[in-house]
């Protein structure tokens, strides 16, 4: 959770007794801290020249990748999953296709041990920007954004670069990434179906529209 906010804790209690859940709670979430770290706290801003383009601190940017990089960081060290492989990274603006969790299996058992491959991605589309073939199977292309699968040897090489990719002059955790790939540092290669298994509804008028 980004925060305690009553709706979202509520319902997730709701489900506890038909789901197995865990919840994590961000100590340093921004909606908890708003006027302190990592919050808009003006002694942050003190002698900082600015990003890339001269911006300030901003919290409401720089909060976001904050959010991911914690929340990979305690999922990938929890006693509660140790023994799990690796995990699917959502945000709250996404819908999941029913067969999601059969694709992630077979996704997983086409990449195997390959060690050219980062993970699984689960929108071929790129939030709708593309349009994959629809010869069915298997699609193998360059990291950019949207719902993955990250294995855990492949969150270790990216621990192993963390100075890359926390010093990186970008918020999104995404592109953070794409950075360490550009560098050469993680594969750039994913593996995605040919069929959207995860919908982005943040595009439609949601959170990323103007409505």
């Amino acid at each position: 959770h980004d925060g305690h906010i009553d709706a979202v804790t509520n319902y997730v209690e709701s489900i506890k007794s038909e789901f197995r859940v865990i919840q994590l709670f961000h100590p340093h979430a921004c909606s908890d801290h708003p006027h302190s770290f990592p919050g808009d706290d003006p002694k942050l801003n003190e002698n900082y020249i600015g990003d890339t383009y001269g911006n300030p601190r901003d919290a409401k940017i720089t909060c976001c990748k904050h959010h991911f990089t914690w929340l990979m960081n305690q999922v990938f060290k929890m006693d509660e999953v140790k023994g799990a492989d690796g995990f699917l990274f959502l945000e709250e603006d996404y819908v999941v296709a029913p067969t999601i969790m059969e694709t992630i299996e077979n996704g997983l058992e086409y990449i195997g041990d390959k060690s050219q491959y980062f993970g699984l991605t689960l929108d071929p589309t790129e939030g709708y920007s593309y349009t994959p073939p629809a010869t069915g199977g298997w699609i193998e292309k360059r990291f950019v954004t949207g719902p993955m699968v990250m294995r855990r040897e492949m969150f270790q090489r990216i621990k192993a670069h963390a100075k890359d990719y926390c010093a990186f002059d970008e918020y999104n955790w995404d592109w953070s990434i794409v950075h360490l790939m550009g560098r050469e540092l993680i594969p750039h290669l994913v593996v995605s179906p040919s069929r959207l298994q995860v919908a982005h509804i943040g595009l439609e008028g949601g959170l990323h529209g103007d409505s």
